[in-house]
């Protein structure tokens, strides 16, 4: 296994940094995690064994955060990328399931790793004098490289312990099991059940950001299935259509209406989801249930992205066939690239236009909705003349 080569210059040159005032250090959790499954790593983090202002002295005219020290954690930029460095640790009893009351260090990387989530985020590899990493070297405490060749999740010590301590790691054991396509080794699915009330007590917005992640795996329909009273108690809605989910594209507001159907925009609400993402829920999983209209008008109403994602659940669902969503899809293309009207904006007819001929406020308004769904319906042309000649055919002055 060639994993030398993965490794960054700016994460070798901390190490050297690090080395050069005598301070042990390793690259620990998840980075050790993927390098050995031949995975790529996207985030670095080393442990050291010294206080955290020993090791920020490490790095003298480097831009430092200091944010995380009183946690032990010292970051620096290097060739413009963030690195954490963190100082071995232990940590106290968790009083509000959520954050360590207290934090305390540790001499040993050991004591550091036997604290953490799960075992195959509990190994920790050290890097020598010349960059080079030795697998045959890996400090691996809980038999985490063990769990790794059995492909399954197991907790770092009592499950039910670990999962007390920080109710999001019930959701992340789930998105470790769905990411890598791993068992839940069985004492730990029985504490995520068991334990599933303490997701209570984490943060929507860390529960959201969990979630988002398992729906973009390529198939989370199993870990939905075979954990829906897990998923309800995070999301607070149960999740439908899990034997279906896989075979939709993997975008968060898709499959989000996929699962929870009408109750799409009040999930996405109490995950404190983005704006957009919560009106495209909601505007999506109601035009499911809406009456058929034109793909043209489709567009006036959802917008290009939200016609598509209806297509799709559509589609999944088996309410369209592959013929008739393909046939969907090119015709919006078509309307996009013909620069059909999609806006009121993009009306032959001014709004001053309108107002000189009586309309004004919300009749107004609703006129030129209507002129934009003649148009789309091609029971009128967008030009000022058939426009002005549909207004004076079926509008009351």
């Amino acid at each position: 296994m060639n994993i030398n080569s993965k490794i960054p210059g700016y994460v070798l040159r901390a190490f050297d940094s690090l080395r050069l005032r005598g301070i042990p250090a390793y690259l620990v959790g998840g980075c050790v995690r993927d390098l050995m499954l031949g995975s790529s790593v996207h985030d670095w983090d080393i442990a050291a064994g010294a206080p955290p202002e020993d090791i920020a002295a490490c790095f003298e005219g480097f831009r430092l955060i200091l944010d995380g020290v009183k946690h032990g954690t010292v970051a620096v930029i290097i060739d413009g990328q963030k690195l954490e460095i963190t100082a071995f640790r232990g940590e106290g009893g968790y009083s509000d399931g959520r954050h360590p009351d207290s934090v305390f260090f540790v001499p040993d990387i050991e004591s550091d790793l036997i604290r953490r989530d799960f075992t195959i985020n509990a190994m920790a590899l050290p890097v020598d004098s010349g960059g080079y990493i030795n697998p045959g070297k890996i400090i691996d405490p809980l038999g985490g490289m063990a769990d790794l060749r059995a492909k399954q999740i197991r907790a770092a010590g009592d499950p039910a312990a670990r999962f007390y301590e920080d109710g999001l790691r019930i959701i992340r054991a789930l998105r470790f099991s769905c990411r890598l396509g791993f068992e839940i080794e069985a004492e730990t699915s029985a504490a995520v059940r068991s334990c599933r009330q303490m997701l209570s007590r984490v943060s929507r917005e860390r529960t959201a950001e969990e979630f988002y992640k398992i729906l973009l795996c390529p198939a989370p329909g199993k870990i939905l299935s075979e954990y829906g009273e897990v998923f309800t108690a995070a999301v607070g809605a149960e999740p439908a259509n899990t034997d279906l989910i896989d075979l939709s594209d993997a975008d968060f507001v898709t499959r989000c209406v996929m699962l929870f159907g009408d109750s799409t925009a009040d999930v996405l609400y109490g995950l404190k989801r983005p704006k957009s993402e919560i009106s495209s829920g909601k505007a999506v999983s109601e035009a499911l249930t809406a009456p058929y209209v034109s793909i043209h008008r489709r567009l006036i109403d959802l917008g290009y992205k939200d016609t598509r994602r209806l297509i799709d659940v559509s589609y999944t669902l088996g309410r369209l066939s592959l013929r008739e969503s393909r046939e969907m899809i090119s015709e919006a293309d078509a309307l996009i690239e013909a620069g059909a009207p999609l806006k009121e904006s993009q009306l032959d007819v001014s709004s001053e236009e309108l107002i000189a001929l009586g309309y004004t406020g919300a009749r107004l308004g609703k006129l030129r909705r209507e002129l934009l769904y003649a148009v789309a319906d091609g029971r009128t042309g967008n030009s000022r003349d058939k426009l002005i000649d549909y207004i004076n055919k079926t509008e009351p002055r």
